[in-house]
C-alpha cells in the first residue's frame, strides 16, 4: 500500500494562498517521496481568502461588480457564482 497525503492549509497572509501553499509543500513532499499520493485540500477560515477557495472548490466563476463604499466613493468588487 502507498502513502497517501491530504494537505489542507489555510493560506500564509499576505505573502500565499491557501492553494500556493498547498502546491509548494506538495513539490518538496514529491521531490523526497515522488511515490506518494497527495490530495490538495486549500481551507479558509471565513476571512480573507473564503471566496477563491468557495468557487475553486466547486467550480464557480469570479464577477466584478461597480458598488460604492461607506463614503459613496466608486469601488469595484469581486464577488463568486456557483450553481
Amino acid at each position: 500500500m502507498s502513502l497517501r497525503l491530504l494537505l489542507a492549509f489555510d493560506k500564509f497572509k499576505g505573502s500565499l494562498t491557501a492553494k500556493e501553499v498547498a502546491q509548494a509543500f506538495s513539490l518538496g513532499i514529491h521531490d523526497i517521496a515522488p511515490d506518494v499520493k497527495i490530495d490538495v485540500v486549500p481551507i479558509a477560515d471565513g476571512g480573507d481568502g473564503i471566496l477563491e477557495t468557495l468557487v475553486e472548490a466547486v467550480g464557480g466563476e469570479y464577477h466584478t461588480a461597480e458598488v460604492h463604499d461607506p463614503l459613496g466613493r466608486p469601488l469595484a468588487a469581486r464577488c463568486g457564482a456557483i450553481d
